[in-house]
């Protein structure tokens, strides 16, 4: 529920700012964006996942990865300061250079709150995260509405996120509680440098498949295409960021406490698995057949060519939920080197197929997204799977009901929309279509799904007891 209401301030967020700011603004910060996502993955290199995955963590380990972190997001904010004026004639767009200049100043105040998040979520205490996410959502919200107003353009974008930066990093120092120590051991850093270093480089290529994209349709396409492909990447990875990598950010640690039993591994992956399929199937389905309607309305008919962008993309949102959480396979046995090696044959393919869709424009480069994507499920759900001993054949099996489902709720509401409301205004066929398909998936999961619909209700009356026991 608390991971909701971020949802909820995102997309407000979102569409509040796609009213006051232009779509070239927006181009142009996600430009900018394409760096400040790759300094957020070197933000720490891979070793706050080693904290939470490691059995036993002391103040000498924990002391020692702080002050890492903090001399590297020191350095990355004087790398991304000093190139920003070449980075910003690469992509041939002069605003991204200020841009950057202004978001270098947050990079070393997130690293600085990297250890604390760690040991949050290695202990487990996610109610403690969800409000500082949360809390520093709603500041952001409010100082990129006042800064939009104030006609900031594209840097409106950038007050939002040093806003939530700045407010997150204060709060996990509150909630932590944790103080690092003036220590650093040369035996505790070579003692997590292996496994960190390969998950720093997975998240390195998972970086560049995931953007790649936007830095071929910028250059190559211009603002005004990367800010409408752009857009729709954000509303395809508001469920997989917010609720398939929530769900396996919460089984991580709880996993990693078990990673010598194959088998304990499994079945605490799957469970999460399944839950992850049970809620972004539908909304992925969902959006792929209301999405005109859904642009219109939220955005406005000047983003139109979102929705076609969407069609390619939806599909790529439902795949990924699931593709996504193979890292956590890896993470948690600590076979972060063969993790590393797939990622350089997937990214590699990816590459390619985007190269081959540039000719035909954004869309060739979603379309060929797309079917990359497909092509890759099976292998990487084969190679993740076998580090835990269990069959693809398995993962489908329990992937199947929630897939048909949505499927069906998709297919009703292909038929419905428009015989039942065609030629009715947008807002009306969102207003009406969003309702019908969640009634018509709740009925189907009560009907079909009886022991999702069995576990969904007992999370939900742990969750009643955690209230009423606080």
């Amino acid at each position: 529920m608390s991971q909701a209401g971020r949802i909820g301030l995102q997309m407000v967020t979102l569409v509040a700012l796609s009213r006051l700011v232009p779509a070239r603004d927006f181009g142009a910060f996600a430009l900018a964006g394409t760096i400040t996502s790759l300094v957020f993955i070197l933000r720490d290199m891979g070793t706050a996942a080693a904290v939470i995955q490691r059995k036993v963590v002391d103040d000498s380990l924990l002391s020692t990865v702080f002050w890492f972190n903090v001399m590297l997001g020191l350095g990355l904010g004087l790398i991304v300061a000093g190139t920003a004026p070449w980075v910003a004639h690469a992509f041939a767009e002069p605003a991204v250079a200020g841009l950057l200049l202004a978001l270098a100043v947050g990079y070393p105040v997130a690293s600085s709150g990297a250890v604390h998040q760690a040991l949050l979520e290695r202990q487990q205490r996610f109610k403690g995260l969800a409000f500082i996410e949360v809390g520093s959502a709603l500041v952001g919200l409010g100082t990129a509405v006042a800064a939009a107003k104030a006609d900031m353009g594209a840097y409106s974008l950038v007050v939002n996120q040093l806003t939530i930066t700045v407010v997150n990093a204060l709060g996990l120092w509150v909630v932590s509680g944790w103080r690092p120590s003036w220590h650093w051991s040369q035996a505790e850093f070579r003692s997590i440098y292996g496994y960190s270093s390969n998950l720093f480089g997975s998240q390195l290529l998972n970086y560049f498949a995931r953007n790649a994209d936007a830095m071929l349709v910028g250059r190559f396409l211009g603002a005004q295409a990367l800010g409408w492909y752009s857009m729709a990447y954000k509303l395809m990875l508001f469920p997989l960021y917010n609720l398939a990598l929530v769900v396996a950010r919460a089984t991580f640690p709880k996993l990693s406490q078990v990673q010598s039993d194959p088998a304990l591994v499994a079945q605490g992956y799957f469970r999460s698995v399944r839950l992850i399929s049970l809620l972004t199937f539908p909304l992925m389905s969902g959006l792929f057949v209301l999405r005109e309607p859904f642009v219109e309305t939220v955005l406005g008919k000047a983003w139109m060519p979102v929705a076609d962008i969407l069609a390619w993309l939806c599909p790529v949102g439902l795949v990924q939920s699931i593709t996504t959480t193979m890292g956590m396979i890896y993470m948690v046995t600590g076979r972060t080197k063969t993790m590393f090696r797939w990622g350089m044959f997937s990214t590699a393919a990816t590459l390619v197929g985007m190269f081959i869709g540039l000719s035909d424009g954004y869309l060739g480069v979603a379309r060929c997204y797309a079917v990359v994507n497909a092509l890759l499920f099976l292998p990487t759900c084969y190679f993740a799977l076998s580090q835990i001993e269990v069959s693809v054949g398995r993962l489908l099996r329990a992937l199947a009901p929630q897939c048909l489902c949505a499927a069906l709720m998709g297919g009703v509401l292909w038929w419905a929309v428009p015989v039942l409301l065609g030629g009715q205004p947008a807002w009306l066929r969102l207003l009406a279509g969003v309702p019908l398909g969640m009634g018509v998936y709740a009925g189907l999961v009560v009907a079909c799904m009886p022991d999702m619909r069995t576990m969904v209700m007992k999370q939900l009356g742990r969750t009643r007891h955690s209230r009423g026991a606080s």
